[in-house]
């Protein structure tokens, strides 16, 4: 069975979510930042919803999620916090609205400083090849 039909009634139920994998495509940036929330399987999906300020929650539909994780306990490391994957097995299992809003865990100010610390870190990286 195809992830499509189950993500178009996942969908239904949150209304304004997109979920991603690499098994939907054409999911552009402009949709993402006009979502009230995301659910994820992508962490490219997770990191624009973040830069974004969006709130969203990693998601997994199959008994075991591919890799072990580590590339998500990477990113979100560097926020200084957890995000344990929420597995959704059928449309029943999808988190409530509230549940997603109330276990978003990175502030706009933990945005702004890791927007800041990574132009900071460019601009040293630009300035040093420069010098050679």
């Amino acid at each position: 069975m195809s992830d499509k039909p189950r993500y178009s009634r996942i969908s239904d139920i949150l209304d304004l979510a997109i979920f991603m994998s690499s098994k939907i495509q054409g999911v552009t940036i402009t949709e993402i930042a006009q979502s009230e929330m995301i659910l994820s399987s992508s962490l490219h999906g997770l990191i624009i919803a973040d830069a974004f300020r969006i709130p969203n929650k990693r998601i997994y539909f199959t008994e075991a999620p591919l890799g072990s994780g580590i590339k998500f306990d990477d990113y979100y490391s560097a926020y200084g916090v957890m995000a344990p994957a929420h597995r959704i097995k059928s449309v029943e299992d999808v988190p409530e609205k509230n549940h997603i809003l109330d276990s978003y865990f990175i502030s706009d100010a933990m945005v702004s400083k890791m927007q800041k610390d990574m132009y900071h870190c460019m601009n040293q990286y630009l300035k040093n090849r420069a010098i050679k």
